[in-house]
């Protein structure tokens, strides 16, 4: 196949096999003439990043509404009826709805880091990020020093000021803490 396509375009390629025939969200059949959105516009991904909100919405990403309590005896935390599993990266609005990010294994041996993602927030974007504490000491030197395998958090905005902390059994970031945070511009 010599067709330009993306990711999005598999399930409405491959329907059809199941007698499924349509137009699936941004995905288009690349076995039919009917040209996929990549080759409509030469400027695919950067419309798709443009529409990032807008299809963040489809999966309805909870809003933190109560205290972020982080499980570290479990690696975990609960945003609504949601479970986060260690490492995360949550990108939050102004009125702390999240966006969560993951570590993405991209082949057997190589893992796209939460690090890689924090670097394309924006300075004003603000940010949870929980993760083994030798990564997030990249932001900010944790004390007392941590364990290699220990479980660290961080918050804040990358323009501003950023807390970090070492995870015990449970951790809590208050609501108002993170209001506080989301509010700050600097």
């Amino acid at each position: 196949m010599k067709k330009v396509g993306t990711t999005l375009d598999i399930g409405a390629t491959l329907l059809p096999f199941l007698g499924y025939d349509a137009t699936l969200g941004l995905g288009r059949n690349l076995l039919k003439e009917a040209p996929s959105l990549a080759e409509s516009f030469s400027n695919f991904d950067a419309l798709l990043s443009a529409w990032s909100k807008e299809i963040s919405r489809f999966w309805a990403f909870p809003k933190i509404k109560h205290d972020l309590v982080l499980d570290g005896t479990k690696k975990q935390f609960k945003i609504g009826s949601t479970l986060y599993k260690f490492p995360i990266l949550l990108r939050l609005n102004e009125t702390l709805e999240v966006n969560p990010f993951f570590e993405v294994k991209i082949k057997f041996f190589e893992t796209t880091k939460l690090f890689g993602y924090l670097h394309d927030f924006s300075d004003d974007n603000p940010f949870v990020w929980v993760d083994q504490c030798s990564r997030i000491s990249t932001l900010e030197p944790i004390q007392p020093a941590p364990t290699p395998s220990s479980y660290c958090y961080a918050f804040g905005k990358l323009g501003g000021e950023i807390r970090t902390g070492l995870l015990n059994r449970s951790t809590s970031l208050s609501l108002d803490e993170l209001h506080h945070m989301v509010s700050f511009s600097f």
